[in-house]
This record gives C-alpha cells, structure tokens and sequence, in this order.
C-alpha cells in the first residue's frame, strides 16, 4: 500500500515539475518573443540587406507600416545594393532620401536590393511593400534582368518571397509555370510563413545574427570561416579579381572598370547572350504583371533604365548596341501601355565611376542618386 502511495507520489511530483518546467520555458520564449519584436520600433536599425540574404527585409516591410511621411522602396540587385562597392548610407537609395529630405519632403526610402534579385522577387517584394502603404516604388530596370540564363537560376532567386503573392489572382500559374515553383516547395514555404508570422525570433534570426556577428553570412558560413581563419587554411578564391579586396573607399576612384577580372566578363557576356524579349518569355510576363499591379493599386512605380558603361561594353564586346535598343522599345511600349513612367538613365554616369559594365563606386551612386531625386518627388506630388 505504501508503496503504491509513493509512485503515485513521485508520478504527481514528476509532471508538476514537467508543466512548472515546459510553463516556465514557454514564459521564457514569450518575454523572449515580445523583446525581439521591439526591433520593429528602432529606425534606421539597418540600411540595406547585407551579405545574399534579404536580412533587413523583415524589418523594413514592419517599418514600413508604422511610420508616418512620405514611404518609398528601392528595388534592385547588386548594382542599388552597393554592397562592396559604398557603404551604407551612400548608395543611391540613402543619397536620394538625404536629398528630398533637404528639400522638405518628410521621406524614408527603403533599400530593398539584394545580390541576385530577379524579376520574380521585384514582383513579390513590389506587392508586399504596395500592401504595407509604400507610396511609390523606385524599380530599375537593366538587360540582364530579362535573361533566361542559368546562371541567373529560375524567375525568383528567393522561393520564400513567393508567400507574398500568394493572393494573386493568378498564383497558380504565376508559381507552376512562369515561377517553376513546385508544390512540395510551397508547402515548405507555406509552413515557414506561418512560422514567422507566430514567432519573433525566427522571423529575424537573419538580421540578429548580424547584429551581432556584423556578418551577413548565415550562422554555418561564420562557423566554417571563423574555424578556416584559425586553422590558416583559407585560400582566395578570387586571386584574380583585385577589385574584390578593396574596401569601398578604395572603390572610389576613377576607371576601375579596367580592372574587370576575364572571368566576370565571360560570365557576364554569356547572360546577356540569353536575352528573349517575345511576349511569351516568362520574364516579359512578370514585367506586365507588375505594370498592371501598378495600374490596379494606383501605386506608381518609377521605372529607370540602369546606367551601362558603353565604354566596358564596346571594350569586351559583350552585347550589340541594336538588341538593346530593342530591349528599350519593349520595356518602354509596356510601361506606357499602363501608364506608368520610364526614366532613361542608361547614359547618365560617366564610365570613370563604374567598377565594371553596371556597378557603380560612390561617386556613382552619387550621380545616380540626384538624376532621379526630383523624379521620385514627382511621382509623390501627383
């Protein structure tokens, strides 16, 4: 009897200190949870995504929401990232919030670009910044932005944007066949939404990783260097690209561009040789689609042709003057076809401040960023 007694005892003892541990833990995450979410009042916590990943993403669609003035985006990819090439608060984007701020325009513009960005994630991004009350988007437009090579992977370098667009009237066939998104991967994606959406910490494991590494490396990748530095093991796989070594200060000088390691010219070369520009092209598809977003929601979205260094192209030979004077007439034909405006920037930096055909040192960005000040202002004033 007294035995039984006991184990019953001890039973009883066991879960309570089980729910007391599994309550007091599940506390712990909550405070936990609720700390982290005091990120989304900090500004100007972050400028710009950092590293591949769209880290600041998060963050800036949660700011978006909450201030108040006038809200703009920046798309892009490496070139309005800046990333190597300016610090951050002199890209383009920053430059050109500095500017209309002077003026008297109360204004935040938020550096959306990140590496690799294709025409799917400008889609997904556009919609979810329209949905958070973006004023206007500033979206560049360049050729290699409407290749099909594969080297540029499929139509969205970043599957987990697809979440965004998932109230497309269209999404099926947007995700199936322009997108090649399967429907396990959805699923996948589907659960990480969800995720994000009930816990904090999660959501922004990216960005606080670099809070507090000041990498923009995933966890793993700041392992494996950190380990590869202490052993001495590293070796430089960009031997050849003295570019790649200088920090963005040492970027800004003139005519860097020459220095354009043959590797990244080949690679380049063979993107811009995938270019189709036919109604069907999956590319083409998305950028009507993002029109007609425009012209449904009454968001303007500031279109500008990327500046090109016709000094590198002609030099290397890496694409004819005619395809992309065909490349404008079709971008141009669809975005008056939705009224929406095209600014034409392809000539307005001098070749002396890019560091190869499209990227620019801070000089650049400079210029870049007092051509389309007054435009971006023009679109709010309407």
């Amino acid at each position: 009897m007294f035995v039984r007694f006991w184990k019953s005892f001890t039973q009883i003892v066991r879960n309570i200190r089980l729910t007391y541990a599994l309550t007091f833990t599940l506390i712990l995450l909550i405070i936990l949870d609720i700390g982290v979410r005091k990120i989304e009042t900090i500004p100007d916590l972050i400028l710009r995504n950092e590293g591949h990943r769209n880290l600041a993403l998060e963050y800036m669609f949660a700011r978006l929401e909450k201030i108040s003035g006038r809200r703009a985006v920046w798309l892009g990819g490496s070139v309005e990232q800046g990333l190597g090439n300016t610090i951050p608060e002199m890209t383009a984007a920053n430059l050109s919030q500095k500017i209309l701020r002077q003026s008297g325009l109360d204004i935040t513009i938020y550096n959306m670009a990140k590496i690799g960005n294709r025409l799917g994630d400008h889609f997904a991004i556009t919609t979810e910044s329209i949905r958070k009350g973006a004023d206007v988007i500033v979206f560049p437009l360049s050729l290699q932005l409407f290749s099909s090579s594969l080297l540029l992977g499929k139509g969205m370098n970043e599957p987990d944007l697809l979440i965004y667009l998932k109230f497309h009237p269209q999404f099926t066939f947007l995700r199936r066949n322009i997108l090649s998104i399967p429907d396990y991967q959805w699923d996948e994606i589907q659960a990480s939404g969800f995720v994000k959406q009930c816990w904090a910490l999660y959501k922004y494991r990216d960005l606080i990783s670099y809070l507090l590494t000041g990498s923009g490396e995933d966890m793993p990748t700041i392992i494996q260097n950190a380990f590869i530095d202490w052993a001495g093991i590293r070796t430089d796989r960009n031997s050849d690209d003295l570019l790649s070594k200088l920090k963005p200060e040492e970027k800004n000088r003139d005519n860097l561009w020459m220095q354009t390691p043959p590797a990244k010219l080949f690679q380049s070369k063979a993107i811009l040789e995938k270019i189709n520009l036919s109604e069907k092209d999956p590319n083409i598809i998305l950028f009507t689609m993002i029109n007609m977003l425009a012209k449904q929601t009454q968001i303007p979205i500031l279109f500008y042709l990327s500046p090109v260094n016709r000094e590198c192209v002609d030099a290397n030979k890496l694409f004819s003057w005619d395809k992309y004077d065909h490349f404008k007439e079709t971008i141009t034909s669809i975005c008056k076809q939705f009224s929406q405006d095209l600014i034409d920037c392809t000539d307005i930096i001098p070749a002396k401040y890019f560091t190869d055909m499209d990227h620019l040192n801070m000089n650049g960005h400079a210029m870049l960023a007092k051509a389309l000040a007054t435009p971006i202002y023009n679109q709010l004033i309407k």
